[in-house]
């Protein structure tokens, strides 16, 4: 029985150090090894669940999560997995309900209190999740994701200026996060501020290089700023990703008629 649990253990561990590392799949047999011994580890169940998720097989590490809460009701981070989880299938009500249970169990859970703000502002309820993200940041004003939502509120009221300065806050704290990039830029063309959209683009490419939607909003600045030869170029870069993506096929030839009358003018 002693060298059971411990076997348990120390493979459940090991899955930990894998699934820490990013390598999901591996770190999703150790974990089934250690089930394999202890079918109600709920930790194993929870931490597969966690694996899963990383993999987007949603609905299987629903299961998991709610497997290992079956196993142990006060797992408070299955249940937040699980409100996340729903979120990432779009069920928002279902995650708000799980955020809801987190708060009953520890109403000062900034992490859920974020959430809850980033369900809201899904639902389209952004007043309501402004002050979610301000409970959460009076907690924990380091958390880049209470910044992010909150940006997304402000931006929804189109305060502009205050949205921004929270997406450059959010991405002091997660410079990596290519949302927070995608909603600075979005804040910084409704401000009409182009050309410091267009370095934060160059960013974002930095972050996901065969980003289309990335390629092709930088194409349209440029575009806008009459800079057709680099909007070309972005245009082209994006038919060499997506030779199916119709908008950049349409603004091709929009500019390849603008160059061609300014040619035959000259």
């Amino acid at each position: 029985m002693l060298f059971t649990g411990f076997k348990k253990r120390s493979l459940l561990n090991e899955g930990v150090n894998l699934l820490n590392q990013g390598k999901y799949e591996e770190s999703i047999v150790y974990f089934d090894k250690a089930l394999k011994i202890d079918s109600e580890y709920a930790l194993a169940w929870y931490n597969k669940g966690v694996a899963l998720r990383n993999l987007k097989r949603y609905k299987k590490a629903l299961k998991c999560f709610n497997k290992a809460l079956e196993l142990k009701s006060n797992l408070k981070e299955a249940l937040f997995n699980k409100a996340a989880t729903f979120g990432n299938l779009g069920k928002n009500k279902k995650a708000l309900d799980c955020c809801d249970k987190l708060l009953e169990l520890n109403p000062q859970d900034y992490k859920a209190l974020a959430m809850k703000g980033l369900l809201l502002n899904k639902l389209g309820k952004h007043e309501k999740a402004l002050e979610y993200h301000d409970k959460a940041l009076k907690l924990n004003p380091s958390l880049p994701e209470a910044w992010y939502g909150k940006g997304l509120s402000l931006e929804n009221h189109e305060n502009y200026k205050k949205a921004l300065k929270c997406y450059e806050k959010a991405l002091k704290l997660d410079p990596k996060n290519p949302e927070t990039w995608e909603s600075k830029i979005r804040t910084l063309i409704m401000l009409e501020r182009y050309a410091e959209a267009l370095k934060c683009l160059d960013k974002s490419l930095e972050l996901n290089p065969k980003n289309v939607n990335t390629w092709y909003t930088k194409g349209l600045i440029l575009g806008t700023l009459k800079r057709y030869a680099e909007a070309l170029q972005c245009f082209n870069k994006v038919l060499e990703i997506n030779s199916n993506f119709k908008p950049a096929k349409k603004w091709k030839k929009k500019i390849l008629g603008k160059t061609t009358k300014t040619e035959s003018q000259v």
